[in-house]
């Protein structure tokens, strides 16, 4: 599971909020509001003057310098979203961009997928692997439940779910947020992670970015052409339990694609999730002392 920690930055997102700020070699940051297209995904995000999007560079000195993660933990991020006008430095939240070439997916599962017996199963794998990373100097992890059902909207053709994680180490529940817009080629995918507390601001805003959201034309879900485009060995469950880890992944068939999707979906979580929670706690938790004590 070690390797995980490399493919976690769409979970990730802890912190946001002012802004145009300047990195440690002085480059300054430049946000984009309005209408931002997404090459890499043939899409296009239309986020008007309430969000704020930063680049890959960009992306890249939020996620390493600004919220310590490993260089590697940037490589496939295609960007940043944040509330506007918000400082990537600050605590708040985020969302980050990627983009995975699964091929076509099937919703023919929309209505019979049981999301809650992979809940079950993300949890025992969850429970397992806490003495791995309790040796490794880490906080133990329960993932809590569902802090958003599972639900596929057949109109945008996206699936949203969220969960609630209880580490050992905090006094506040964390919160995954996980967003997938399936095109006819692939999935792009923003993923939010911050405290639960922040729950309603974030499914506030994944509702907005969702509607505005569009693959051009040729790349939409509707495009796809039978007999002639790759379509994926999956469903709409085996999405979500991608997001479950290699434990689950195995159990659910999924191996295959895990490999696939391991590092454009960013899909570890067991270890890798305490990987990356634990360097943004620390420094969230440095600043608030820096304060008390200014």
């Amino acid at each position: 599971m070690r390797t995980f920690a490399a493919l976690l930055a769409g979970l990730a997102a802890l912190c946001a909020a002012p802004l145009a700020a300047q990195d440690g070699e002085g480059r300054t940051l430049s946000p984009q509001n309005g209408t931002i297209p997404i090459p890499a995904a043939n899409a296009t995000l239309s986020l008007g003057d309430e969000y704020d999007f930063y680049v890959a560079e960009d992306a890249r000195t939020i996620i390493v310098d600004y919220w310590e993660n490993r260089p590697e933990q940037a490589e496939v991020v295609l960007g940043v979203i944040l509330p506007a006008g918000l400082d990537p430095r600050e605590d708040g939240w985020g969302g980050i961009v990627t983009y995975a070439d699964t091929g076509w997916i099937s919703n023919e599962d929309a209505r019979s997928a049981d999301y809650d017996v992979i809940l079950e199963e993300m949890q025992a794998n969850a429970r397992a692997e806490n003495l791995e990373r309790s040796g490794l100097g880490y906080p133990e992890l329960e993932i809590v439940g569902w802090a958003q059902q599972p639900t596929y909207d057949s109109v945008s053709h996206a699936l949203i779910w969220a969960r609630e994680f209880d580490f050992s180490d905090s006094d506040t529940n964390a919160l995954s947020y996980d967003v997938r817009l399936l095109g006819r080629e692939g999935v792009l995918s923003i993923n939010f992670v911050a405290d639960m507390d922040k729950l309603p601001a974030i499914r506030r805003a994944a509702d907005d970015i969702t509607a505005a959201s569009r693959f051009d034309p040729g790349a939409r879900y509707e495009d796809y052409e039978a007999g002639r485009d790759d379509v994926a060995g999956y469903g709409l469950a085996g999405l979500v339990a991608s997001g479950a880890g290699l434990a689950v992944a195995k159990q659910f068939g999924l191996f295959a694609m895990l490999v696939k999707l391991a590092k454009p979906l960013l899909v570890g979580l067991g270890i890798a999730l305490a990987l990356f929670f634990v360097p943004i706690r620390r420094w969230l938790r440095r600043r608030r002392e820096g304060s008390a004590a200014a």
